[in-house]
C-alpha cells in the first residue's frame, strides 16, 4: 500500500484528468529540501503514519467521486484524456474535432473535478494538522520516505498496527 501510494505521490485526480494538484507540486518542492531520516522521531513518524492513513482514505474517496462524475458525464475516459491532452499540448492532433456538446461537458466536468481536488487537498491538510503536524513537515517526511526503504518499513509497520 505504501509503495503504491508513494509512487503516485498524491496526484489523485490528476491521474484521471491530467490536472496537477497543488499538493503534488508542493510535495515535489518540499522533497528537494528533505532532511535525513535520522531527524525523524518515532513520535513524529507515528503522527505521519496516522495522517498518511487518513490521506489515503481521502484520496480514494476523491478518486471515486471523479470516477462517478466521468461515468455520469456520458463521455469516454479516453476522449476526456484526449481533449485534455489537446489543451495542454498545442501540437497534439485529436482523433476527431471536439463538438460543442463535448466541449461543454468537458468544461463542466473539469470544473467539478477541480472542486473535488480542492476539497480533497483541504481535507488532507486538515488531516495532517489534526495529527499535530505541519503540512510542510509531512511533505518533507514523504520525500524522505520515497528514498529510504528502512523508513518505509517503519511506516508500514506503524500502519499495520493502527
Amino acid at each position: 500500500m505504501l509503495k503504491t501510494f508513494l509512487a503516485g505521490c498524491l496526484v489523485m485526480t490528476g491521474l484521471i484528468m491530467g490536472v496537477p494538484t497543488a499538493l503534488a507540486q508542493t510535495s515535489t518542492t518540499i522533497m528537494a529540501q528533505a532532511t535525513p531520516a535520522a531527524n525523524i522521531s518515532q513520535g513524529e513518524l507515528q503522527q505521519f503514519a496516522n495522517a498518511f492513513k487518513q490521506i489515503v482514505a481521502i484520496d480514494n474517496e476523491a478518486k471515486q467521486e471523479v470516477f462517478k462524475l466521468v461515468q455520469a458525464s456520458g463521455m469516454q475516459v479516453e476522449r476526456i484524456v484526449e481533449i485534455d491532452r489537446s489543451r495542454r499540448e498545442p501540437n497534439f492532433k485529436l482523433s476527431t474535432p471536439v463538438s460543442n456538446q463535448e466541449k461543454q461537458t468537458f468544461e463542466q466536468l473539469m470544473a467539478q473535478v477541480e472542486a473535488i481536488d480542492k476539497s480533497a487537498r483541504t481535507r488532507m491538510d486538515q488531516a495532517i494538522v489534526a495529527q499535530k503536524m505541519e503540512p510542510k513537515r509531512f511533505g518533507e517526511i514523504l520525500g524522505i520516505l520515497q528514498k529510504d526503504e528502512n523508513l518505509q518499513k517503519r511506516v508500514e509497520d506503524l500502519l499495520k498496527k493502527s
